[in-house]
């Protein structure tokens, strides 16, 4: 009984049933009141439900997909760069991190790729470790094979995506790689990574990594608004960098 009642408490179901109930008492007595409630549920409905951030997500995914490159490149491109995505806050890599490590290491499993970059620095202030460190861990302990001249490469100071571009296209320069990579990153935030990447003139393919649960979520949930909010950062954070000349 306890566990059901916390299950309505936490679902936005209840209240949108209220609000929805209350416009309805109101409707002919006080037409403009029932058109408030009307509109508050559905604005809570907008917001909590899956479709919205589903929605979101595949606009995204579908700008990035201006940064797949040619046919062959993931192929034909001699280095990775993975960006990290966070950590949690004993230093290991969060889920969007892990997720694009995770893909990353299916794809090398099956080609002879021999330099990969790790590209992001702390983001916490509970652990000193990197988001190139917990990549590199991870990385190394799910590839089940490597070529004999195969090295990951850490770009530890990163903060922000343009930082990796900047930061990864030095380290590059300085080890004598070229700029043509396989860009690894979640595929909501493959649009803003290509064009900051494309900007510092890199030639990107993009590999994308699904972007965790944004396909997957409760049709009605307080969750998905945190979703939605991964979305909405994206959309800011492009024009951000447009405005300032970096995409």
């Amino acid at each position: 009984m306890i566990g059901w009642l916390t299950t309505m408490i936490n679902s936005p179901a209840p209240y949108l049933l209220v609000l929805t109930g209350i416009g309805l008492i109101f409707l002919r007595s006080h037409l403009l009141r029932a058109i408030a409630f009307f509109v508050m549920a559905a604005v809570l409905a907008a917001l909590t439900s899956a479709w919205v951030p589903a929605t979101i997500g595949r606009h995204l995914a579908g700008h990035g997909d201006t940064y797949a490159g040619p046919p062959d490149c993931r192929q034909s491109y001699p280095v990775m760069v993975i960006l990290g995505g966070g950590l949690k806050s004993n230093g290991t890599a969060s889920r969007a991190t892990a997720s694009r490590v995770l893909r990353a290491a299916e794809f090398l499993n099956d080609t002879e790729k021999w330099r990969v970059v790790v590209s992001g620095g702390p983001t916490n202030e509970i652990s000193t470790n990197t988001e190139a460190d917990a990549m590199a861990a991870l990385l190394d302990s799910r590839l089940t094979r490597k070529p004999a001249d195969f090295k990951i490469l850490r770009e530890p100071e990163a903060r922000n995506t343009r930082d990796n571009a900047v930061l990864t296209k030095a380290l590059l320069e300085r080890e004598g790689l070229p700029g043509t990579v396989v860009l690894v990153t979640n595929e909501i935030h493959l649009m803003r990574a290509g064009a900051a990447f494309a900007k510092e003139g890199f030639q990107v393919c993009g590999l994308a990594a699904e972007s965790p649960r944004l396909f997957a979520l409760d049709p009605l949930s307080f969750d998905n608004w945190s979703y939605i909010t991964l979305g909405l950062h994206e959309y800011v954070g492009y024009l951000y960098y447009w405005l300032r000349g970096w995409v």
